[in-house]
């Protein structure tokens, strides 16, 4: 932060820790010229001296995106922040209450949308109550799930086919059950694999042999990286390699006998059928071609990219975005190349034939219309925020979640030309 001498030179304004220095806006008091506010990505900062000696007057954790002093009464401080809403202080910033009633305001964290029953999606906020609104009519309603999953204990949820599930920060998995309208533990390891507890499911576990004290099932607590569902079994990449389940979520086992299979994977697809899988485990990708009856597994050079997620667009294309690169396959994932996108960190990934939709760590939607050989980016204002799921529905549409923006959707006959990537789509944005 900077402030004018007398001589019109900048000089740093003193004070204001570096750690916190990420500064979105300063606001001077209009009746106390050396009152200064500062809001930050780690709380309002105030200061009512030349020396600039600042003191936080907010918690840490809130992010400050405006603010605004009333000109007549400069006690009377308004702040909109990230998660918490809007703030209102009555003693220039000493104390702020929520000022939230009626208004809608949102962030969103993740999102689970239903492939086959595109009509169907989960968001999650960053609410601490009511963070789960779940929409059976695309978006025109949407309704509260009921308790039993914190927002902060949840690290990613999924539209399954018999309804949505949540991966957990410290392992296992959690079903929201329709019936008794609340989120309980599912999943249980069965057959000659693993007994873990909570703590083990994040190390590996000790094994039961057949020669062991317990072959009862026990309650999956490793953590679940990934998941994804077939018509005959579903799989997920957990720290302890690949699982498979063939009752829809009821039992695990371990998805080979292959030693690479046991490694930790982090992220996975699966065709259709389940006759196709791919898994990226640590730096290698497997792959079945016979719903893992046999596995194959081929070292990734550029592993050391970081963060690989796979994506599939069908049986034959392929997509693995990383924290420095895009790359794409076109033979079922035998071969690689490099997208001509560089220095950029990719979140997710998405695409109907020949139109693609990638979102980035940062901000922003690039789009491609000839299979990947060239990038653009969508030039909209509704594109430039932070998407952290994008995905493809049933009918060929890409659907980007917005964190900020809601739901955007862009129609297959408008992708084909590109037309409706301005933010002008008649799908338009949907917000929960």
């Amino acid at each position: 932060m900077l402030q004018r001498a007398p001589e019109s030179k900048w000089t740093k304004y003193r004070g204001l820790p570096f750690v916190f220095r990420r500064t979105q806006l300063i606001r001077q008091d209009p009746q106390h010229p050396k009152t200064l506010y500062a809001g930050t990505t780690s709380g309002l900062w105030k200061t009512t001296s030349d020396a600039g000696q600042w003191k936080r007057v907010t918690p840490a954790d809130w992010v400050i995106n405006a603010m605004v002093i009333d000109p007549k009464n400069s006690q009377r401080v308004t702040i909109g922040t990230e998660r918490e809403g809007v703030q209102v202080s009555e003693d220039g910033g000493a104390t702020f209450v929520s000022a939230n009633i009626g208004f809608h305001h949102q962030h969103i964290l993740d999102v689970a949308m239903d492939r086959e029953r595109p009509e169907r999606e989960l968001v999650v906020l960053t609410f601490d109550t009511n963070a789960f609104l779940a929409t059976k009519d695309g978006g025109n309603t949407w309704v509260p799930l009921g308790p039993g999953l914190k927002r902060t204990d949840m690290k990613h949820v999924y539209a399954s086919p018999i309804g949505w599930l949540a991966t957990l920060d410290q392992g296992g998995l959690m079903k929201y059950v329709e019936t008794s309208a609340k989120w309980m533990r599912v999943g249980l390891l069965a057959g000659d694999f693993f007994s873990v507890t909570a703590s083990d499911g994040k190390k590996g576990a000790s094994a039961r042999g057949p020669g062991g004290s317990s072959k009862a099932p026990q309650l999956l607590a490793f953590q679940v990286n990934d998941l994804t569902f077939a018509s005959t079994a579903w799989y997920a990449a957990t720290g302890a390699g690949v699982l498979v389940s063939r009752d829809r979520g009821i039992s695990w086992n371990s998805a080979g006998k292959d030693e690479f299979v046991k490694q930790a994977a982090q992220s996975l697809v699966a065709s259709a059928d389940g006759s196709h899988v791919w898994v990226i485990a640590q730096r290698n990708l497997l792959y079945s071609a016979d719903a893992g009856a046999h596995w194959g597994a081929k070292e990734l050079t550029f592993a050391s990219a970081g963060n690989l997620r796979v994506h599939r667009l069908d049986d034959s294309d392929l997509l693995i975005t990383s924290n420095s690169g895009l790359y794409v396959s076109r033979d079922a994932g035998r071969e690689w190349t490099r997208a001509d996108i560089r220095d950029l960190q990719f979140q997710d990934a998405a695409g109907y034939g020949n139109a693609l939709v990638v979102s980035l760590q940062r901000h922003g939607l690039l789009a491609s219309f000839d299979a990947g050989k060239s990038w653009q980016r969508v030039k909209s204002p509704l594109a430039e925020g932070y998407f952290p799921v994008v995905r493809t529905r049933r009918d060929g549409a890409v659907v980007a979640a917005s964190a900020t923006e809601g739901l955007l959707a862009y129609e297959p006959d408008a992708r084909a030309t590109g037309s409706n990537l301005d933010g002008s789509a008649s799908g338009g944005a949907q917000k929960p």
